[in-house]
């Protein structure tokens, strides 16, 4: 570890917000690759246990990623991967609205090809958030191996999810808005996937 001594000027200009801070510390963030995954999540291709993943098509906002990644530790999630992501994980906003989760839970990132096909090699089975009135996600059973599929919350989901191997699901609303915020598309579908399972 290295101390350096900065002015007061200096501080000012690299800490976040408006906080007076005496201490920042820099680190090397966690290699958040796809590749890396396997062994972080400690998991394996064989393995027969259940699986749960959470998969953000390129979120924008850093706080709807932190408070989904709350959603993930509190519901037992393996992992959290972002596909194609339009922000930072490790952005302040992302690490203060994960109140600490976003250290708890394995995070990955990579473009949306090969998220799904590191799902797929992992007989992981996809099922996408959408709008239309597909399937309630109720009416499903979700298998041992399940990623629940949320898109940004200015374009949602586009064609790209959208294959014979990706269910959709729907999320029934009754007033006049028809999206709900991200985290908590991922709240709902990822607390039905652990009440279908016999044990917690």
């Amino acid at each position: 570890m290295r101390w350096t001594c900065l002015s007061e000027a200096a501080m000012q200009k690299i800490q976040y917000g408006q906080q007076d801070q005496q201490l920042i510390a820099v680190a090397i963030p966690l290699d958040t690759s796809i590749d890396s995954l396997s062994a972080r999540a400690s998991v394996t291709a064989s393995s027969s246990s259940h699986e749960l993943f959470l998969v953000l098509d390129r979120l924008e906002k850093p706080g709807n990623l932190g408070a989904a990644m709350r959603t993930a530790d509190a519901a037992g999630a393996t992992a959290v991967l972002l596909s194609d992501p339009a922000c930072d994980p490790w952005n302040p906003n992302a690490i203060r609205a994960s109140l600490g989760a976003i250290f708890t839970v394995p995070i990955a990132s990579g473009s949306w090809h090969d998220i799904f096909s590191w799902l797929s090699y992992r007989s992981v089975r996809c099922f996408a958030a959408r709008t239309d009135k597909t399937a309630p996600y109720w009416s499903i059973s979700y298998p041992e191996k399940t990623a629940i599929v949320i898109g940004s919350e200015a374009h949602g989901l586009e064609d790209r999810w959208k294959s014979d191997e990706i269910l959709p699901v729907h999320i029934p609303m009754f007033g006049k808005i028809d999206s709900l915020n991200a985290s908590i598309t991922g709240s709902i579908l990822l607390f039905e996937v652990i009440r279908q399972r016999p044990t917690h």
